[in-house]
């Protein structure tokens, strides 16, 4: 049985699957509510689980154990352990930092993880790759938002007993804003991006860069293209129509 010492034992009687394995990391979500998940996804009638919760307080909830298979992600259901994480509600347009205390009770999770089943002191950013990935990375959804994917270094930083890196982006290009002046989009050199306002977000290119991202053009409310510094263009529902290197 794989309890985790560092989270209160709280386990959900239905939504399990057999063995995990190989069991290559930690997956991040965000909850996109506030409080405990115990009650949804003790609910027979929701298909949806993680193996923890983690609130803003530091507080840590296991809900399946870690030897077995938790739906929280298709084909990243069968390889990694789910992590949900308190707030990133619409209050905070679904994106809001983890707070410190937050980042502390991940780090001691991600440690235990260390020691129990191996995982890497490394970033995940591709499904089969192990180490801390995220929800994202194997699933067409916005979770986690850039804000909390941003700050998985620093987490793995504290579990591993080095002094974090920071994380603060640096915004390359322009912030681009939408039709209707009421939102806008900016991106980071290594792909993320972010979405206020009325301006949709539709994912990223994090991980999929081979140069650098310098810059960004909006379309509409609901689309958006990224330029890299090699000529590549990511397109997130906005139709591709070239690159400038391929003229």
């Amino acid at each position: 049985m794989a309890r985790f010492d560092c989270a209160q034992w709280r386990p959900i009687s239905t939504n399990m699957g057999g063995s995990l394995g190989p069991n290559l990391g930690l997956v991040l979500h965000h909850a996109v509510m506030n409080g405990s998940l115990f009650n949804f996804f003790n609910n027979p009638a929701n298909q949806v689980s993680a193996h923890f919760w983690v609130s803003q307080s530091g507080l840590i909830e296991q809900y399946v154990d870690t030897d077995r298979v938790a739906w929280h992600g298709k084909s990243l259901n069968t390889r990694y352990v789910g992590v949900e994480t308190e707030g990133c509600t619409a209050a905070f347009n679904y994106a809001e930092p983890m707070s410190q205390a937050m980042v502390n009770a991940l780090a001691n999770l991600y440690g235990e993880g260390h020691k129990r089943h191996g995982w890497p002191f490394a970033l995940s950013n591709s499904d089969g790759q192990p180490g801390f990935g995220f929800h994202r990375m194997a699933v067409n959804t916005a979770c986690p938002c850039d804000i909390r994917l941003n700050q998985r270094p620093t987490i793995l930083a504290i579990s591993a007993g080095k002094p974090p890196t920071p994380t603060t982006p640096k915004i390359e290009g322009e912030m681009i804003a939408s039709t209707t002046g009421n939102g806008y989009w900016t991106t980071t050199r290594d792909g993320a991006v972010y979405a206020f306002g009325d301006a949709q977000f539709h994912g990223n290119a994090m991980g999929k860069v081979t140069g650098q991202i310098v810059g960004i053009a909006g379309v509409g409310t609901t689309g958006y293209r990224l330029l890299a510094s090699d000529g590549g263009v990511f397109c997130f529902n906005a139709p591709f129509l070239g690159r400038p290197d391929r003229v």
